[in-house]
């Protein structure tokens, strides 16, 4: 007998042969629409293609845009929103069915891929995520094979739903490493932008925001693409240019104002940098000017 369960969180996925199973899914334009509260006995996807809309969800009110998708976990209630500028979803509702298939299971799959494990161990009534495309491509191969496929289809549907759970998963991971480091950096750079006048090193950086160095420099290096002296480095160039060319300090002077005590190593960096020397800088400005 085939047992059916329809919350994404339910432990009993990680302990035996449970496969996604689709129960409904469809493209509708939304113009001017005020939807009651109601709430599904599955998990729902809801993926705004085009435009915007607003989703009332325990408490709050949140508002969706083009690009952005809202998973919402069996039994929730909710309502929508839609503006006269209209807004057209995709959305697909699923629970999960035990049953034998020549094909991986969810249990199998949180096994091999920490990411989709996180997402069924969250226990989130909702995640709300905003795509880099990868899932909407998947979600229209996905209903595209539900409207068109036969009883050979199946493999496909089920394999493009698991794809569809561990994309998300795996966005989800994302914006919780980005949600959690976020503030680090912020207040790395803060503290770079108010003392890079001294000679601060990576260690006093991370002193100030209470994480360890190498985490520090791990984080800033994922979320900004550059490293900590490199953002550092960056800063004092800047300020060091605004100072060539609207002031007349001379270069000895620059050096310390920009927290680099020696004028040879300023002068490397700052060729390296922008291409040339400071002094041929300053004459282009005073030229310009």
């Amino acid at each position: 007998m085939v047992k059916i369960m329809n919350s994404l969180y339910d432990k009993k996925y990680l302990q035996d042969e449970w496969h996604p199973v689709i129960y409904a899914w469809y493209f509708k334009d939304w113009v001017n629409f005020d939807m009651p509260f109601h709430r599904h006995d599955r998990v729902e996807i809801m993926y705004v293609i085009k435009g915007c809309c607003s989703v009332r969800i325990e408490g709050k009110e949140l508002l969706l845009k083009k690009g952005e998708l809202i998973l919402i976990d069996a039994d929730i209630s909710h309502n929508l929103i839609f503006r006269e500028d209209g807004c057209r979803m995709l959305n697909v509702e699923f629970g999960f069915e035990n049953i034998k298939r020549d094909i991986t299971t969810v249990k199998s799959l949180c096994q091999q891929y920490s990411s989709i494990k996180q997402l069924f161990e969250s226990s989130k009534s909702y995640i709300v995520l905003k795509d880099s495309d990868e899932i909407f491509y998947c979600l229209k191969s996905l209903v595209y094979e539900l409207n068109n496929s036969d009883d050979k289809g199946k493999f496909l549907i089920q394999s493009l739903m698991l794809q569809l759970l561990l994309k998300i998963a795996r966005l989800y991971e994302k914006s919780n490493y980005l949600t959690a480091n976020d503030d680090y950096v912020t207040k790395a750079k803060g503290f770079i932008y108010t003392a890079y006048d001294t000679p601060i090193s990576v260690a006093d950086i991370a002193n100030h925001v209470a994480v360890h160095p190498v985490h520090l420099e791990r984080v800033f290096k994922k979320i900004t693409r550059e490293t900590i002296n490199q953002f550092l480095t960056r800063v004092r160039i800047e300020k060091a240019k605004m100072l060539l060319a609207k002031t007349d300090i001379n270069i000895i002077e620059i050096c310390d104002y920009v927290g680099i005590g020696s004028r040879q190593y300023f002068s490397y960096i700052f060729k390296k940098s922008e291409g040339i020397t400071p002094i041929r800088y300053r004459k282009i400005m005073a030229a310009q000017n």
